[in-house]
């Protein structure tokens, strides 16, 4: 049994805020295989709720003020670097929260909706020091009452102390905090514009990790309980959370997960990377029901493309992203491992079209998918994060799709050597033509050679993206166990480097967001 999970128990229960409470989710599974796992998540996610409800019974029950507030740190025993500040108002009114920083790029403001109860996260607190948090009772944008309070936290894990450094500034951020997960540490955490690590959470994930969802949440891949295949294990359980380590739900995917989990629209259904166990691995598309936890609709990506001589490898696709559109019920797939990316009709399964090299393909019957180069094109190789993106300034009805090329070749079965710009990743922007099935070349972000994971940040609206190289090491000798990580932000529209940072462990991804982005929307 997951020792991390068990010392969430005990910690929970050692809470002087705990009753028990009825749990109105229902066990989803009695499959002797993951029963125990099961009641043991039903347990975490009944105590979480009763953490949450007596706070506001406690808030019923006394007097606490904006003077004297309810100050409860690390509230559901999981992120050290945060807490709950609670009080209540004769009136309706805002909280706007700062967490000073060192600089102003780093401190920290965010604002809870309108209210007389007011039970308000603190993220973004350091590590080892008196946390200074300023509370503003906010009135028509006025602040009409103030508290300053102090908040102190222990030091960091030895594994995450210099954990990152900024090695390049010369404009502010786009964004504030920055979540990596996945690679070599597998316990997600932030960092803010200094490199100062600011979040953390204690629960282990598995080689991916951490998942951006709407709502202030998050899905985990949890690392325990793993399957075991004839290349890797695969994780079962998929956990949705808040940045306070408040555990809401567990999903069971019993094939094993990995690499995605993406809302079909904010809110609902999960589409998550799977495996079909059918022979291969990292091969299936599945849809979760978000309300009961059901696997609704699997989709075998070797059922769309088959009879080819990479179906042969036990890990033939290596599917590692997926892109939806709710529009038109399509998908974009990453199968890293055919160097290509390919979009379907979910519904149907139907193969719509494959932008990669074509001498990938040249030798199979789908050659005819592949989109035609216009213009000069450096192709991709073993790419990952492959994503529609809207919103972009291009030419009238192009899809605009950026990845993360790798620029490698690891696979014995592709018979290519690269050229062009070899020795070098980049984050790529393609414009496709779907009438005409063709495709052309916008821009390219080469950077240093990360021959696994990595993706991308864009935030068109500001003019940057983010280069995030997960897996840097010497040569292509040296074992994983080196790799490292580098974070590069550019102007999008110049290609100007404005900042970088270093990472000691190397890492699946990294999200750039706004904390007032993951809490209090």
């Amino acid at each position: 049994m997951n020792k991390k999970l068990i010392f969430l128990l005990i910690s929970i229960a050692a809470i002087i805020f705990l009753t028990s409470c009825s749990n109105e989710t229902e066990l989803s599974s009695e499959n002797d295989d993951y029963y125990e796992d099961w009641k043991m998540h039903d347990e975490i996610i009944k105590n979480n709720r009763s953490i949450y409800s007596n706070i506001e019974k406690d808030l019923e029950r006394r007097a606490h003020t904006i003077d004297d507030p309810l100050v409860i740190k690390n509230p559901y025993g999981l992120v050290p670097l945060s807490a709950i500040v609670a009080f209540t108002t004769d009136y309706e009114a805002s909280v706007k929260i700062t967490v000073k920083g060192d600089t102003q790029n780093d401190t920290f403001t965010y604002e809870s909706p309108m209210d007389k109860v007011h039970i308000i996260p603190i993220i973004g607190l350091y590590p080892s020091r008196e946390n200074v948090v300023e509370i503003n009772l906010m009135v028509d944008d006025n602040s009409v009452d103030s508290n300053q309070i102090t908040i102190a936290t222990d030091s960091l894990p030895d594994e995450l102390l210099d954990a990152v450094s900024s090695t390049y500034s010369r404009e502010d951020p786009v964004k504030d905090f920055t979540v990596v997960s996945g690679g070599l540490y597998r316990n997600p955490y932030a960092f803010d514009s200094s490199g100062n690590i600011r979040w953390y959470i204690e629960v282990e994930t598995d080689p991916h990790g951490y998942f951006p969802l709407s709502d202030d949440r998050f899905a985990i891949i949890a690392g325990y309980s793993m399957i075991d295949t004839e290349t890797r294990q695969y994780a079962p359980y998929i956990f949705e959370m808040d940045f306070l380590g408040r555990l809401y739900k567990s999903y069971l995917v019993e094939k094993g997960a990995h690499h995605e989990v993406a809302e079909k629209k904010p809110n609902g259904n999960l589409l998550v990377l799977a495996n079909s166990l059918e022979g291969h691995v990292e091969d299936t598309i599945i849809e979760i029901d978000r309300n009961t936890g059901e696997i609704i609709k699997e989709l075998n990506f070797g059922d769309i493309i088959n009879d080819t001589p990479y179906n042969k490898a036990y890990d033939w696709a290596h599917i590692n992203s997926l892109s939806y559109n709710a529009v038109d019920d399509t998908m974009v797939l990453s199968p890293r491992d055919v160097s290509s990316a390919v979009k379907i009709n979910w519904s149907n399964g139907d193969l719509i079209w494959i932008l990669s090299d074509p001498a990938i393909w040249a030798d199979t019957e789908y050659i005819d998918y592949v989109l035609k180069p216009i213009g000069d094109i450096i192709w991709h190789y073993e790419q990952h994060s492959v994503f529609e993106e809207k919103n972009i300034d291009s030419r009238q009805n192009e899809l605009n799709l950026f990845m993360f090329d790798n620029h490698v070749i690891r696979n014995d079965l592709v018979d290519i050597e690269i050229t062009e710009d070899a020795g070098r990743s980049a984050v790529v922007h393609y414009s496709i033509d779907e009438s005409n099935k063709t495709v052309r070349q916008v821009r390219r972000y080469p950077n240093s050679l990360a021959f696994i994971t990595s993706n991308y940040n864009l935030y068109i609206a500001n003019n940057r993206i983010i280069a995030n190289h997960g897996s840097l090491r010497e040569s292509i000798e040296d074992p994983i166990t080196s790799m490292w990580g580098e974070i590069y932000e550019y102007n999008y529209s110049t290609g100007e480097l404005v900042r970088s940072y270093w990472l000691k462990y190397g890492f699946y991804r990294a999200y750039s967001h706004d904390i007032s982005d993951v809490i209090l929307k």
